[in-house]
């Protein structure tokens, strides 16, 4: 029987994608603000470049800290655009999410399991105005472990109160979500972006789904 549902937070429970080149041209240009000597294009271009090993954004951690500017107040409002500080209203809940939350409330206890910084994962998650329903939010930060490691999925479980088995695990990334959930005997369900399939390599979900319309049926089926 399914007691507990968690979802991985960014870009499952809110879109992170949609704004990537609208917050990276926000970072640039706080940057050129006090050091005119850089290009607002060129900056935004590094903080798009795709990370070599996993696969996504570089975003503005690395950039900060190659142009040694991390610890200045231009590093420090820009790391903070980044992640939606000071720009809260590029930051939108998934399509049909709130309203499947609704409906999952009164049949299940709700997690946030996400990897990142506790305080900066938190406030994101606030933006949403989900936090009403969920009873559990872990990140990496307070697990000492990123997914796909197991303990934090086990943390998680502990918070709720229920077995690895009672669970399911709704994500976006094969590599993290699919196989960490799978690791910690958790169900996993994916939440396929448009376009997205899985490759040869990758572990397979219990479900799929493309919105979350479909969530609260694949729930009853899986139960």
């Amino acid at each position: 029987m399914i007691r507990a549902v968690f979802f991985d937070l960014d870009d499952t429970l809110c879109d992170t994608n949609a704004s990537r080149h609208e917050r990276a041209r926000l970072v640039a240009s706080r940057i050129v603000q006090d050091y005119r000597n850089f290009d607002v294009i060129e900056l935004a271009g590094r903080i798009l470049e795709t990370d070599p090993v996993h696969g996504w954004p570089k975003g503005a951690t690395p950039l900060l800290q190659e142009l040694d500017i991390a610890d200045t107040d231009a590093g420090r409002e820009a790391y903070g655009l980044w992640f939606f500080d000071g720009c809260s209203h590029l930051l939108c809940p998934a399509p049909g999410i709130t309203e499947a939350v609704r409906v999952l409330s009164q049949r299940y206890a709700l997690g946030v399991i996400t990897n990142g910084n506790d305080a900066i994962q938190r406030r994101k998650f606030g933006y949403l105005g989900l936090e009403d329903y969920f009873s559990v939010f872990v990140s990496s930060e307070r697990a000492g472990c990123f997914k796909p490691e197991p303990a934090i999925f086990e943390l998680a479980l502990a918070e709720a109160g229920v077995a690895a088995g009672e669970a399911v695990f709704v994500g976006d990334t094969p590599s993290v979500d699919i196989a960490g959930a799978r690791a910690a005997g958790m169900r996993p369900v994916w939440l396929s972006q448009a376009g997205a399939f899985l490759g040869p390599g990758d572990p397979l979900p219990d479900a799929t789904i493309r919105h979350f319309g479909e969530l609260p049926g694949v729930l009853l089926n899986l139960d």
